[in-house]
């Protein structure tokens, strides 16, 4: 009997152990401001709102282990109240990845989204819009759950966010043409690009390819090696930041590029700093040209 009841724990253990999970585990926190005209339990409704949003969303069709979600934050500033249930907000948007056999886990999306107007009521829920515009926060959420899903799976397999970045962009196409304007769904003025829609077509922008190619190499090849082999993991994340810098040339002003930059600049001095003198004048020259607003940054490698 007692070796019975042994299999049937050791059966239940593994089918928990094996139970497909959501794919992201994000932090969520929202900002309220002080003194708000609206209900302020209706900032703590769409906290949770936007949690089981991205929490509790199947997103793709991949069996996921509850260990293998993918963590992130996402953080919304209130900075503006024009109705009691009309507000504009700052949106960060963070996203990290394990790196393999290391404590350490490496940054994938650090980006700010600014001046977020949106509608919400109190309790209202927030819809995942794949293909249909429901309402401005809804989309610019899911939007950014396939962001973050996108730059996960480029980094584990070559162009591997492919039907990520696509889904993305059928967020974008299902914007009403009236409401693209301004609200960081279309190209604006094209000596800017950086918003929602730039991203996007960055990423699937031929002149791009390279850049991803070398996204997947920088992690799978550098980082997730440099556990057994610092010094060949390094040479691997310099060719990957070489061809950074092709791209770069190819493309000025894209936006995959500032995200790069802003994402990935302190672990690339922090990797750099300890490189022979060879490696260090080549990675403070080429990220000098990608991120020249940030120069000073890059003495550490002179």
């Amino acid at each position: 009997m007692r070796k019975h009841l042994t299999y049937i724990l050791l059966v239940i253990i593994a089918a928990v152990n094996t139970t497909s999970a959501q794919e992201l585990n994000i932090d969520v926190s929202v900002t309220a401001p002080i003194n708000p005209t609206a209900d302020p339990k209706l900032f703590e409704t769409l906290e949770r709102a936007v949690s089981e949003l991205f929490n509790n969303t199947k997103w793709t069709d991949d069996e996921v282990a509850s260990e293998e979600r993918i963590n992130g934050t996402v953080r919304i500033t209130i900075v503006e109240e024009k109705s009691s249930n009309s507000f504009v907000a700052n949106i960060i948007v963070q996203s990290e990845r394990p790196v393999f056999q290391a404590v350490y886990v490496t940054p994938m999306l650090n980006y700010v989204d600014k001046s977020v107007s949106f509608n919400y009521d109190l309790n209202q829920p927030i819809q995942r819009s794949d293909n249909v515009y429901l309402d401005q926060l809804s989309s610019v959420l899911t939007f950014y759950a396939y962001a973050i899903l996108a730059l996960d799976y480029d980094s584990f397999s070559s162009l591997g966010g492919d039907e990520y970045w696509q889904s993305a962009q059928n967020v974008i196409n299902a914007i009403p043409s009236g409401l693209t304007d301004g609200t960081g769904w279309d190209s604006g003025a094209t000596t800017v690009r950086r918003n929602r829609y730039w991203l996007v077509e960055n990423m699937l922008n031929p002149k791009v390819r390279p850049y991803r190619q070398s996204f997947y190499d920088y992690h799978i090849k550098g980082l997730d090696t440099m556990y057994d082999d610092a010094d060949k993991g390094r040479a691997i994340l310099l060719a990957a930041i070489n061809v950074y810098g092709e791209v770069n040339s190819n493309y000025n002003n894209s936006m995959v590029m500032r995200l790069m930059a802003d994402t990935k600049r302190d672990e690339v001095l922090e990797i750099f700093q300890v490189g022979d003198r060879g490696q260090k004048s080549k990675v403070r020259s080429t990220m000098l040209k990608i991120d020249p607003t940030q120069a000073d940054r890059y003495n550490v490698l002179k």
